[in-house]
């Protein structure tokens, strides 16, 4: 199972901000239910920016496999097709190619914007795991989200690196 997330809810994971919701998602990611799929220089800036808690979580994630890091330079490529396509509403081209390259299909997103892009430009559609609204609990909904998200059976196929910038 493989899903991206969006630093508009990065640091809902862990630290002073998380909550019920975004921890038991980075719990699926830590105990290897889940794959976090990173990739593309805008969203390695981005997540620089997260807090020092899950900077270190992630780095750790990194280091001991349950993150896969796509080659920069084929996700910003998606991107630069994407921006030039036009059809995106949100301002997240680089989480949308991310997606399309790596078949990702979960993405925990509070931008209303980047879920209507992930639902319309992906297929299969986008699956959004998102606190907005006040649904930060965890519910039925969320852990099924969780527990059935797949990535394309392609993704086997496709050559990860181990590079962090």
């Amino acid at each position: 199972m493989c899903a991206i997330v969006d630093t508009n809810v990065a640091n809902t994971t862990i630290g002073g901000a998380s909550t019920e919701a975004g921890r038991k998602f980075l719990h699926h990611v830590s105990n290897g239910s889940l794959k976090l799929v990173i990739g593309g220089g805008k969203l390695r800036t981005e997540l620089k920016g997260c807090s020092f808690q899950f900077q270190r979580w992630l780095s750790n994630a990194i280091q001991t496999g349950l993150i896969l890091n796509k080659e920069d330079e084929i996700v910003d490529k998606a991107e630069t097709k994407l921006k030039k396509a036009g059809k995106c509403s949100s301002d997240d081209e680089h989480l949308v190619a991310l997606a399309q390259v790596t078949g990702a299909r979960l993405v925990f997103t509070n931008d209303r914007n980047l879920q209507d892009d992930c639902k319309n430009l992906l297929s299969p559609s986008g699956k959004i795991y998102t606190t907005n609204d006040g649904r930060t609990a965890f519910s039925r909904d969320k852990h099924t989200l969780l527990s059935t998200t797949t990535c394309r059976s392609m993704l086997k196929s496709i050559r990860f690196t181990e590079k962090q910038s």
